[in-house]
């Protein structure tokens, strides 16, 4: 009962995921190129004047929030979809440890079938298939 629990999560999880890749149409996309713009022009706007002899303060900290705030748009987008991934690399190793358990020859193969479907199904966002939506390539 709990395989057919796990195949049916996985089963949600992928519909999920085909419906957020078609929800994140062109519009997705001017949107995060355009915060990649304004952080870039913030960094700028933050760095340069760090640079001078004399640093005045209150300029610096409306900066330093507006650098802020864009940093976490970029959080605030893909962090939904990091954890996603995430939960589903636990469960890939969570089928991995299953399968080398000493376990009915029944579950086994059930277990066995939803690792190769695991295998098999890639499990990323994109944006309008352009690029792969990752907290890692976009935090950095």
């Amino acid at each position: 009962k709990s395989i057919v629990t796990l195949k049916r999560v996985y089963l949600d999880l992928i519909n999920a995921l085909e419906f957020l890749n078609e929800l994140l149409n062109i519009t997705s996309l001017l949107e995060i190129v355009s915060i990649f713009f304004q952080l870039i022009e913030a960094s700028y706007l933050f760095i340069i004047p760090l640079t001078m002899k004399k640093v005045d303060l209150i300029i610096m900290i409306p900066k330093f929030l507006l650098l802020s705030i864009h940093l976490s748009r970029i959080l605030v987008i893909t962090e939904p979809w990091y954890s996603c991934i995430q939960k589903v690399e636990i469960t890939k190793g969570h089928v991995c440890r299953l399968l080398s358990m000493n376990i009915n020859e029944n579950y086994r193969k059930e277990i066995r079938d939803f690792a190769v479907i695991l295998g098999l199904r890639e499990f990323q966002f994109s944006v309008c298939g352009m690029f792969t939506v990752d907290r890692i390539l976009f935090t950095t």
